[in-house]
C-alpha cells in the first residue's frame, strides 16, 4: 500500500506518519476484500448457481491490485471517503448539534436524502 500511495508525491508529502498510514489502509484493504468475497460466495450459495471460475471453491480470489485500488468499492476507498467527510466537517467548524439539526429542505433527490440521514 505504501508504493501506491507514492504515486501521488504531492499528496504523500502531506501524510503525517505514511508507514503507520500504509499499514492502516493495507489492512482495510484486505477487511473489505475479505467481506466483498464472503459475500459473493453467499449469494452465489443462496442463489444455487455454479461458482465461476474468478471465484474459487472457497470463494475468496486475491487480487492485490484491486484491493490497494483508491477507487471503486475497497478499503483504501472507504477511508479515503471518511478522510474527506471528517475534512469537510472540521473546516465547516459547525457544532454537531447543529449539523443533527440541519433541514435537508434544499436536497431534492431521494437518494441523497436516504445517503444524508444514514451517514448523520
Amino acid at each position: 500500500m505504501h508504493e501506491v500511495m507514492k504515486t501521488d508525491q504531492a499528496k504523500y508529502e502531506r501524510i503525517e506518519g505514511p508507514e503507520n498510514t500504509a499499514d492502516i489502509l493495507g489492512i482495510s484493504a484486505v477487511l473489505v476484500q475479505d467481506m466483498a468475497s464472503k459475500r459473493f460466495i453467499l449469494v452465489r450459495i443462496i442463489s444455487f448457481s455454479v461458482l465461476t471460475r474468478t471465484s474459487r471453491i472457497n470463494g475468496y480470489s486475491f487480487d492485490r491490485d484491486r484491493v490497494t485500488s483508491l477507487e471503486g468499492d475497497t478499503g483504501p476507498y472507504l477511508q479515503c471517503s471518511d478522510a474527506c467527510l471528517g475534512s469537510i466537517i472540521y473546516k465547516a467548524n459547525i457544532p454537531s448539534e447543529q449539523l443533527r439539526e440541519a433541514s435537508l429542505s434544499m436536497l431534492q433527490e431521494k437518494h441523497a436524502i436516504i445517503i444524508i440521514q444514514k451517514l448523520a
